[in-house]
């Protein structure tokens, strides 16, 4: 056997090995050899990083696949923040290597591919050499590649208001949720206006439909609104689509008149995009129903759903990863925020704003 061989790995792979031995287990006394290789770097890669940016290329700008890709995942460690490493010293170089390598023709797709994940997940555009050679990308890589090239476009400085309860919050991760993360990655100005408990039916001063109208801002680009799980618990009362679009006809007391009424506000008050959000899926049958309806009014409004609650495949995560994910059926923790539900609604988000 190769000793220097190294292969790839996926998110998945990490979720099982953070989910406990069994998954693990359960890969490695199985008979695919092929998909059980795991992806790794070792302490003297990590010294390579550390002493400087010509160690780094000398790997990256070479002919060994394997070297690379072990060389591409010790990256990973160096560039996400949230281990604090400090490489602004061969940053932009760095950058403009991973560049040269998703446009190479001498690269594995997978070499690529890892590549492409470093500056989509840990860097911003724009990027002069994957613009100068887009053409010459490989079909199955240009939306990937596509996107990464447009982000700094697509997050410009933005003033986005979040209008929700606990999950907009962050109930059970000490007040850090997706907003505030994702606006702390794109610099957007973020106005979080999120209070646990309360509901989108308006019978009080903490309702959805009150605390909106108390925002002072007087322009916003984006309102980002949740469809509270509250009004589900409490068993609120759905009401109907509206058949008009004056705001002075919706019954506010009433989830379907209150998710109307934001719309008619936001899009008079600021002239912004308005989106809605549901939560993941969890066992309420009155929930479901609320996403059903505002299904229906986001047809008739034209106003984008980031439907979590219908994602099969999103839900489809094992058990154990789950219970680290969420506190309850509700409320994500810091975790599930930083590693399940941020990085999806990031994403959808700026698919819809595009």
């Amino acid at each position: 056997m190769d000793k220097n061989r190294v292969l790839t790995y996926t998110d998945e792979d990490r979720t099982i090995v953070r989910a406990g031995i069994e998954g693990v287990r359960k890969i490695l006394t199985g008979n695919d050899m092929d998909k059980n290789r795991v992806v790794t770097y070792t302490d003297e890669d990590r010294a390579i990083v550390r002493a400087g940016i010509e160690g780094v290329r000398k790997i990256l700008m070479g002919n060994d696949m394997d070297r690379k890709r072990s060389m591409l995942f010790c990256l990973d460690y160096f560039m996400d923040p949230y281990y604090g490493q400090d490489i602004s010293a061969i940053r932009d170089e760095l950058v403009e290597m991973l560049q040269q390598i998703i446009v190479s023709k001498d690269n594995d797709t997978d070499v690529k591919e890892d590549a492409i994940d470093l500056l989509g997940s840990y860097e911003w555009g724009p990027y002069p050499i994957i613009d100068e050679h887009f053409d010459e990308i490989e079909d199955c890589l240009k939306p990937d590649v596509n996107y990464i090239r447009k982000m700094h476009i697509i997050c410009r400085k933005r003033k986005v208001i979040f209008l929700g309860s606990s999950v907009t919050y962050g109930e059970a991760s000490g007040g850090i949720s997706f907003a505030d993360m994702i606006c702390e990655r794109t610099g957007w100005e973020m106005i979080k206006e999120a209070v646990s408990g309360t509901t989108l039916a308006d019978e009080g001063p903490d309702s959805y439909v009150s605390r909106m109208k108390n925002i002072k801002a007087d322009e916003a680009d984006l309102l980002v609104c949740q469809l509270s799980t509250n009004d589900a618990t409490l068993n609120k009362p759905a009401g109907e689509v509206g058949e008009s679009d004056d705001i002075g006809s919706f019954d506010t007391k009433t989830v379907a008149g209150a998710i109307e009424y934001i719309i008619a506000y936001a899009r008079r008050k600021w002239g912004c995009y308005v989106m809605f959000y549901t939560s993941p899926r969890y066992d309420s049958r009155q929930y479901g129903k609320m996403v059903k309806l505002l299904k229906k009014i986001s047809v008739k409004w034209q106003v984008p759903v980031i439907d979590m609650w219908s994602d099969r495949k999103f839900n489809a995560i094992d058990r154990e990863v789950y219970d680290r994910y969420m506190a309850d059926p509700i409320h994500p923790t810091l975790e599930g925020y930083r590693e399940w539900l941020t990085p999806y609604m990031e994403k959808k988000i700026l698919d819809l704003i595009e």
